[in-house]
C-alpha cells in the first residue's frame, strides 16, 4: 500500500490485523504498522510457526519484502530497539544524537530533544518526572494555539532559553541523556507463578484508582 495519503498507516494496520489477528498470540507474532517479527526457543516449533505464517500470507494475498526479511537471528532491531536473549535494549545507533545534543538554545530545539528522548520513555524509569522541568518550559510559554504548524514552530524558535535555563533544567537535561546511555533492559515476565513488579509512568493514577 502506498503511504502517500492520509489514513494509509491506519488502513494498513487494520488489514494486517484482520488477516493475521488470530495468529498473533498463537505464533507469538509482534506487529508494528508495517514491521513484524516472531521469536521462539525451539527451532522446530519456529519452523512450524513460520510455515503457518507464510501459508496465511499466501491465502490472504498479502505480500512480504524479501530484501527486508531476516531469518535465524539471535538478536535484531525491531521497533527502534534491539531485541534478543538478554531482553529489550536501546539501538546504539540512535544514541549518538542524544550524546552529542548540546543544551537547547530555544524552545524548538528543546521540543525536538524531548521528542527524541520521549520515544524511549518506556525504557526510562520515571521519565515524565525527570523531564518535567523541561516540559514545564514549553507548557508555560506564550505560544499561539490553533495555528498552522509553520507558525507554531516559528514561535517556538523565537523563544530563547537563556533567561530561564538554570541548574534544575540542566540537571534534567543531563539526567535524560544519562538514562538513555546506560543501556536499560526490559525482560518479559514469566507467568508461571514467579513474582514480578509492574512499574508505570503516565498511567500511575489509573492503576492507583483500580
Amino acid at each position: 500500500m502506498p503511504f502517500g495519503f492520509t489514513g494509509a498507516p491506519a488502513t494498513f494496520t487494520y488489514v494486517t490485523a484482520e488477516k493475521l489477528g488470530d495468529l498473533l498470540p498463537k505464533l507469538e507474532i509482534k506487529l508494528l504498522v508495517n514491521d513484524g517479527g516472531m521469536a521462539g526457543d525451539e527451532f522446530n516449533d519456529m519452523m512450524n510457526h513460520t510455515h503457518q505464517f507464510f501459508a496465511r500470507v499466501c491465502e490472504t494475498s498479502l505480500s512480504l519484502s524479501a530484501k527486508k526479511s531476516e531469518f535465524f537471528m539471535t538478536s535484531i532491531i525491531f521497533a527502534g530497539a534491539r531485541v534478543g536473549p538478554g531482553g529489550v535494549q536501546l539501538d546504539n545507533t540512535k544514541l549518538t544524537p542524544v550524546v552529542d545534543w548540546r543544551e537547547p538554545p530555544d524552545l524548538l530545539n528543546l521540543s525536538r530533544f524531548l521528542g527524541l528522548t520521549g520515544y524511549f520513555h518506556n525504557l526510562v524509569k520515571g521519565y515524565a518526572k525527570t523531564a518535567q522541568p523541561l516540559t514545564d518550559l514549553i507548557h508555560s510559554a506564550a505560544i499561539p494555539r490553533n495555528t498552522g504548524k509553520a507558525v507554531y514552530l516559528a514561535a517556538l524558535q523565537k523563544i530563547k532559553l537563556a533567561n530561564v535555563w538554570g541548574p534544575t533544567q540542566k540537571a534534567a537535561f543531563l539526567s535524560l541523556k544519562k538514562a538513555l546511555t546506560l543501556e536499560p533492559m526490559l525482560k518479559v515476565p514469566h507467568f508461571d507463578g514467579t513474582p514480578f513488579i509492574i512499574t508505570s509512568d503516565g498511567c500511575q493514577d489509573a492503576f492507583s484508582a483500580l
